[in-house]
């Protein structure tokens, strides 16, 4: 979606780069600045933790 009348970029001081993402239950998910792929990505396995650091199941 763009924010071509500027709600977004008021209500949250976004400029510029900035990426605001909203989640499809309608809440804001994340607001970021730059708006990068990385930053997306982080976003998204911040809950869960990466493959990398995620504690093995207990047996």
């Amino acid at each position: 979606m763009i924010d071509s009348d500027g709600h977004v970029r008021a209500g949250y001081d976004a400029t510029g780069g900035s990426l605001v993402l909203i989640r499809p239950d309608g809440y804001l998910g994340l607001v970021t600045n730059p708006g990068t792929a990385e930053r997306i990505n982080d976003y998204g396995t911040a809950p869960h933790g990466s493959p990398a650091t995620r504690a093995a199941p207990a047996p």
